[in-house]
C-alpha cells in the first residue's frame, strides 16, 4: 500500500486505506488496492525529491505477478525461465512506471554510499583498443566537473546486443553508453524500451540522444590532406592512390571511405582498392603482401592499427615512407602510438575523449551532470587532422 500521505476510514467491518495524494479514491479490493498504492508512491516518491525508493514489491503489486516472476525478468532470465512476452512487458512497464532500480535497492539493503552506477557497453573486437581513450575521457570529464561516478564496462560481441542480460531486464545501472552497436544491436534498440537513460557513441537512432562524428568529414579530410600532399611532388602523384577497405563493422566506415575516393578523384587522382581482411596491424601488414615499390604514390587506411601494419612491411620491402609512398588513416586508437611510429602517422583523429565528455552531458542528472542546456538529442564533433611525417 501507499505509504505516503494515506489517511485511513473507519468502516463497520474494516479499515480501509484511502490514498489521499494521487488516486484519491476508497480501494477496495486488496489486489486492486496494492496496485493503485505501488503506481501512486512511486508518483509520490518523484514529486517530492526522492522520500521513498521503489521495490520489488510495488513492481510485483502492480504488474500483478509474484516477487519470483519480478526477479526473474529483472535479472533477465525470463527467456530461459519460459516467461511470456506478455508478461515481461507488464513487469518491465510496471518497473519503469514505479522507477524501480535494482542496483539503487541493492545499495541501499546493503546500506552502502549511494553513488551512481553508469555502465558502457563496448564490443569486444578490434575496437577494445579504443576503449582506453573513451574512458579516458569519461574520468576526465567527471574530474573537471567534480563528479563521483561508478562506471563499470560490460562488453559483448558485435550484433548480439540483445543477448546482453543487463538489457533485457531491469538495469542496474542508473545511465549507460552504447558503443559500437552494428544494425542488428540498432534494430534491438529500436524495439527495446529503456527503463534508464541511455545515450547512443557514435551512432544514431530515433528515440536516442546520439555523440557522433561527421564520418563523410573524416573521409574528405583525408582525401584533402592527401591531394594537397601529391600536388607538392616532383612527380605530380601521377601513380594511383589506394584505399584500403577492410570489412565494415558499421556504416560509417564505408562512408569514410567512400568519401575519401570522391574526394582523390575529384581532384584528377585514380583511386584503387585494396582488400584488407581484418581491421588491425597484422591485416595491414598482409594487404601489401604483394605490393610493388612505386606501385602506389599513397595510401588511406581505415584505421591507426592497420596503418602500423602498413608501415611495418613497407620497412622490410624497403619501400621508404613519406619517400616513395605517403600513409594517411584515421585516428582511433592510443595518440602516441601514432605520434612515434616510424615515421609518425598522419591520421584524421576521432576525439572519442572529447565525444565522452558530451556523452555524460547528453545523460544529465542520471549521472549528476546539469541537464542540458540545449534541447538537441544529437551532438556533432568534428574531427581534427593531425599532419606528421608519413605524409
Amino acid at each position: 500500500m501507499c505509504r505516503y500521505h494515506v489517511s485511513t476510514t473507519l468502516y463497520p467491518t474494516r479499515i480501509v486505506e484511502r490514498c489521499t495524494y494521487q488516486c484519491q479514491a476508497v480501494v477496495l479490493g486488496f489486489f486492486k488496492q496494492n496496485r493503485l498504492h505501488a503506481r501512486c508512491r512511486a508518483r509520490t516518491c518523484r514529486a517530492y525529491g526522492g522520500m521513498g525508493m521503489a521495490t520489488i514489491k510495488d513492481v510485483a503489486a502492480l504488474a500483478g505477478v509474484s516477487l519470483s516472476t519480478v526477479s526473474i525478468v529483472a535479472n533477465g532470465r525470463a527467456k530461459q525461465r519460459n516467461i511470456s512476452q506478455v508478461t515481461q512487458e507488464r513487469v518491465l512497464d510496471a518497473m519503469r512506471e514505479v522507477g524501480y532500480r535494482p542496483s539503487v535497492a541493492a545499495r541501499k539493503l546493503r546500506g552502502g554510499k549511494e553513488r551512481r552506477q553508469l555502465t558502457v557497453f563496448w564490443a569486444d573486437d578490434f575496437r577494445e583498443i579504443m576503449l582506453a581513450r573513451f574512458l579516458k575521457g569519461l574520468h576526465a570529464k567527471l574530474e573537471q566537473c567534480g563528479v563521483e561516478l561508478d562506471v563499470g564496462v560490460e562488453t559483448y560481441r558485435n550484433g548480439e546486443l540483445s543477448r546482453v542480460g543487463a538489457l533485457c531486464g531491469a538495469p542496474t545501472f542508473d545511465a549507460a553508453i552504447i558503443a559500437n552497436a552494428s544494425p542488428d544491436d540498432l534494430a534491438f534498440l529500436a524495439e527495446m524500451k529503456p527503463l534508464a537513460p541511455m545515450v547512443l557513441y557514435n551512432r544514431e537512432l530515433e528515440g536516442y540522444a546520439s555523440v557522433v562524428v561527421d564520418d563523410a568529414e573524416v573521409g574528405a579530410m583525408a582525401a584533402k590532406r592527401a591531394a594537397a600532399w601529391l600536388g607538392g611532388r616532383g612527380d605530380g602523384g601521377r601513380r594511383p592512390v589506394a584505399c584500403l577497405r577492410a570489412p565494415a563493422a558499421f556504416e560509417g566506415m564505408l562512408i569514410r571511405e567512400e568519401a575519401f575516393c570522391a574526394g582523390l578523384r575529384d581532384a584528377g587522382h585514380e583511386v584503387i582498392d585494396m582488400a584488407v581482411d581484418e581491421n588491425s596491424a597484422q591485416g595491414g601488414y598482409k594487404a601489401l603482401a604483394g605490393i610493388a615499390p612505386g606501385a602506389v604514390s599513397c595510401l588511406f587506411a581505415p584505421s591507426d592499427a592497420v596503418a602500423m601494419g602498413v608501415l611495418h612491411r613497407c620497412w622490410e620491402l624497403g619501400i621508404r615512407v613519406p619517400n616513395d609512398m605517403g600513409v594517411i588513416s584515421v585516428g582511433n586508437g592510443a595518440v602516441e602510438y601514432a605520434e612515434h611510429t616510424c615515421p609518425p602517422l598522419t591520421c584524421v583523429s576521432i576525439p572519442m575523449e572529447e565525444m565522452a565528455g558530451h556523452c555524460l552531458e547528453l545523460l544529465g542528472d542520471a549521472v549528476g551532470f546539469a541537464p542540458p542546456a540545449d534541447e538537441a538529442r544529437v551532438r556533432r564533433i568534428s574531427a581534427r587532422l593531425c599532419v606528421r611525417a608519413s605524409m
